[in-house]
C-alpha cells in the first residue's frame, strides 16, 4: 500500500509551547489520518522530529508499506537522506529512532515541500498547541472520522476580533455569546473550534464545561 505522508512541528518560543501535525493521504488524496500533538516544552527541530515520528507510527499502523514523506523542515529531510550529519544531542536519539521506524517500510522517500504546501500539517500542530492537548482529526484506529467534524483554525484577524465580542454577541458559528450550549458526541461541521479547545482544556481538567475564548459563550459536554 502506497500513502503519501505530510508532518511539521513546531514550538513558540524555541524552546516553548510545541505541537506537530500528520497528514497521511492515500494515492487518491483520501485522508489515512490527521491528528495534532501536543508535545509540552521543546524546541522547532525536536517537535518536527516528534511529528514525523508519530506520522511513521501512523503510517505503519494502517499498512503502508511504501512511503512518500513531504515535510518543510530542510534540515530534516537532509538528515534522513545522509546529506546532514545529526550533531544535536537532543536529536541524535529521535532520528535513531525515526530511521528504525523506516526500516519497516518495503520502500521510503524523503523531499523537500515549502512551508505553504504544508498548510494542513501546521494547522493541525497549532490546533493542538492551541487546545493543550491531542487533537484527532481524524483516525481509522479511533474508528473511524466523527461525522461532520471539521477542525479549522482561525486567521490572526478572527482572533483579534475576540476582544470585540461583548456578552451576547452573535457567533459566526450559530452560537450566542454569553448563553449556554452544548455540545453533542459528535459536533457538527464548522462549530467553533474556540469553543471546542475550551471544552478539550475543561475536560484535561476533570471539569464538564468551559469559556469559548471568542464569544465567552459556556460551552459543556451533552451526557
Amino acid at each position: 500500500m502506497r500513502a503519501t505522508l505530510q508532518t511539521d512541528g513546531g514550538s513558540r518560543g524555541n524552546p516553548g509551547l510545541a505541537g506537530a501535525g500528520v497528514v497521511l493521504m492515500d494515492d487518491d488524496g483520501t485522508a489515512l489520518g490527521e491528528a495534532g500533538y501536543f508535545l509540552g516544552r521543546c524546541t522547532n527541530n525536536v517537535a518536527e522530529y516528534r511529528g514525523l515520528i508519530r506520522g511513521l507510527e501512523l503510517a505503519r499502523s494502517v499498512g503502508v508499506t511504501d512511503l512518500l514523506i513531504r515535510l518543510d523542515s530542510e534540515l530534516i529531510v537532509k538528515q534522513l537522506r545522509g546529506e546532514y550529519r545529526v550533531k544535536s544531542a537532543d536529536l541524535k536519539p529521535l532520528f535513531a529512532e525515526a530511521k528504525g521506524v523506516l526500516g519497516g517500510f518495503s520502500a521510503w522517500r524523503v523531499e523537500h515541500v515549502r512551508r505553504e504546501g504544508n498548510r494542513r500539517a501546521d494547522e493541525l500542530a497549532n490546533l493542538a498547541m492551541d487546545a493543550g492537548r491531542d487533537v484527532v482529526a481524524y483516525s481509522p484506529l479511533a474508528g473511524g472520522k466523527p461525522e461532520g467534524m471539521v477542525l479549522e483554525r482561525k486567521d490572526e484577524s478572527e482572533r483579534e476580533e475576540r476582544g470585540r465580542l461583548v456578552e451576547g454577541a452573535s457567533c459566526r458559528h450559530g452560537q450566542a455569546g454569553g448563553v449556554w450550549f452544548g455540545v453533542g458526541p459528535r459536533v457538527e461541521a464548522g462549530w467553533c473550534v474556540e469553543g471546542l479547545a475550551a471544552l478539550l482544556a475543561a475536560r484535561g481538567r476533570g471539569e464538564r464545561e468551559g469559556v469559548c475564548g471568542r464569544c465567552g459563550g459556556r460551552v459543556c459536554r451533552e451526557g
